[in-house]
């Protein structure tokens, strides 16, 4: 049961750090991307 509780446990730790990561590149690419629209107009 409690090796059942660690598992779970690491998969929600690996899973939000997967999460983070990728909001991290989803805003880098937005600012990025807004960064160069307003360059062009």
């Amino acid at each position: 049961m409690a090796a059942k509780i660690i598992t779970e446990d690491v998969e929600i730790r690996i899973y939000n750090g997967a999460l983070r990561e990728i909001l991290k590149n989803l805003n880098n690419y937005l600012w990025y991307r807004d960064q160069n629209v307003f360059k062009y107009k």
